[in-house]
């Protein structure tokens, strides 16, 4: 019982906004079970779900519907999501990855080349689920915050361990070097940490204005800090 009390007081749990069109759909009554602040809304692109704490987005789409759609309607509608929303995901979901939803993909790659668009192929809906809830909650406070500092001591360590600085401190130059090395390793891993982490701060939601109570009076689009 104990052991079940622990697992409960360390659920993860978020503010999501999906889309009405799927409010139907087993992703969106999945994601409602898990316990999660889950709202609907008519404003955001069909087929979208966002973890506004986490400031990511996803697209879920089907390769089947791609292929009877033309290939122009279903581009057009991931580059408005990405011009919506800085750190984009597109789920492509299949039951079998087979030659030509690699191709798909691969088009789909070649099409937005240098965009912020990241792609995520999966097979059903707890495939999808899992890896849309995992990306939000290391992206999401105070595990984002974690996660760099774990890294920032990985780096670190790695550096200390390096044979060059074994063998700056057998020839006597570590101690005249350890203050411009260290100097040097942390202002390289806060600039670093800086730049992974501010764009990962907010995501342009253009259409919740009026539905965000944060937004008080707004009338643009504005870009969220989550």
């Amino acid at each position: 019982m104990a052991e079940s009390d622990g697992k409960e007081k360390i659920k993860w749990t978020t503010t999501i906004i999906i889309s009405s069109s799927l409010k139907s759909y087993e992703v969106a009554t999945a994601l409602e079970n898990r316990s999660h602040k889950v709202r609907y809304s008519d404003s955001v692109e069909n087929g979208s779900i966002i973890f506004s704490l986490s400031g990511v987005a996803f697209l879920l789409m089907d390769a089947k519907k791609c292929f009877m759609s033309a290939e122009e309607t279903f581009l057009a509608k991931i580059e408005k999501f990405i011009n919506i929303h800085r750190n984009s995901f597109l789920v492509l979901s299949a039951a079998l990855h087979g030659p030509e939803e690699w191709k798909l993909m691969f088009r789909i790659q070649q099409r937005f080349l240098g965009s912020n668009l990241r792609i995520l192929p999966v097979h059903n809906t707890i495939n999808a689920i899992n890896l849309m809830c995992t990306i939000a909650k290391i992206t999401s406070k105070p595990h984002i915050d974690s996660i760099c500092y774990r890294m920032i001591t990985t780096k670190a360590y790695i550096i200390e361990q390096s044979p060059v600085w074994k063998t700056l401190q057998k020839i006597k130059l570590g101690v005249l070097l350890l203050p411009l090395i260290m100097f040097r390793k942390e202002t390289s891993l806060v600039a670093q940490w800086l730049g992974n982490r501010l764009p990962m701060q907010g995501t342009r939601v253009q259409s919740l204005v009026q539905e965000d109570p944060t937004c008080h009076g707004a009338t643009n689009p504005v870009r969220h800090n989550y």
